[in-house]
């Protein structure tokens, strides 16, 4: 059997459009999602990225400046500034 006598066993198969809209949708919807959701992600990172490089800015504007003293600076007490300042990103408390 054929393809053109498969297609004349059912004449109206090929020719009814009424679900192409559907699958044209159905095929594009999953493809604009992950762009969607790609764009998301993306912007979420360089917002992190972003307010990390504002809140060392501001550690080191201080220290240069001299509101931070260098005899009372240490490690833990820069590490409480940074994790002070980034609880808009972290839920509680510094990861590490």
């Amino acid at each position: 059997m054929d393809s053109k006598a498969h297609a004349r066993s059912r004449p109206g198969f090929f020719s009814d459009r009424r679900g192409s809209t559907a699958m044209e949708f159905a095929m594009l919807a999953i493809p604009f999602a992950l762009l969607v959701f790609a764009i998301l992600e993306s912007c979420i990172s360089f917002a992190g990225q972003e307010v990390m490089a504002n809140i060392t800015d501001d550690v080191a504007r201080q220290l240069r400046t001299g509101q931070l003293q260098k005899t009372n600076v240490s490690e833990a007490s820069v590490k409480q500034l940074i994790c002070s300042r980034l609880e808009i990103i972290v839920a509680q408390d510094c990861p590490g």
